[in-house]
């Protein structure tokens, strides 16, 4: 279903069931079921390799299958996936990384453990992702089954601030509380991370 060269010089193909690894003449089978989970039977359709030379592959029952040359891990829901069902990833020009998804959507991750994920309200089809690119200037392409192919530009998405709760008016020495959220471009900071400014303006009378 996919196949992935490693900077140890090996050649991976995801199967059905399991992974193969092609190395110095010789195949290594690793059994994902036995790794990882004993109900595995969804095929591995997609794999990379990332800076820190572990591998990412799509998709098992508990998520994306990770192993760092030693030991196997998943990455799903938990860690901040939208779903355990992916279906593809890939490793942007960044670093950051993109999963899309069996279903609907496909998520950014900008740094470790955070995560902002593109669904419907946000442009992207549904439909299963089976494949995800990029433009050499930063504009990222996907297809998704049945629909066909969209782009996003990561450039024209602007910053915004929205107002969750407040206050219209203020009398004299009263008290108030705002609410507020929002994000930055692409999404690239965590909200516990945002800072914003803010100000107060006199209304002139009418």
């Amino acid at each position: 279903y996919c196949m992935e060269f490693s900077d140890d010089g090996s050649l991976w193909f995801g199967l059905q069931d399991r992974i193969e690894q092609w190395k110095d003449g010789k195949v290594i089978e690793h059994d994902l079921g036995q790794e990882l989970d004993p109900n595995m039977s969804t095929p591995l359709r997609s794999i990379k390799q990332l800076s820190d030379h572990s591998l990412w592959m799509c998709s098992t029952p508990k998520g994306i299958a990770i192993y760092n040359g030693v030991n196997w891990d998943t990455l799903g829901v938990d860690e901040g996936l939208s779903s355990h069902l992916a279906s593809y990833v890939y490793k942007a020009l960044d670093g950051s990384m993109l999963v899309g998804y069996r279903t609907n959507g496909i998520s950014q991750r900008h740094s470790p453990g955070y995560w902002s994920t593109f669904r419907s309200q946000d442009g992207i089809p549904a439909g299963q992702v089976s494949f995800i690119g990029e433009s050499p200037e930063g504009r990222f392409w996907a297809r998704i089954d049945v629909t066909g192919i969209v782009s996003y530009d990561p450039k024209t998405a602007p910053p915004q601030t929205l107002l969750k709760s407040f206050q219209g008016e203020l009398n004299p020495g009263e008290d108030a509380e705002y609410s507020f959220t929002g994000f930055d471009l692409d999404y690239r900071t965590a909200p516990n991370e945002m800072v914003y400014s803010w100000r107060f303006v006199q209304r002139a009378d009418v």
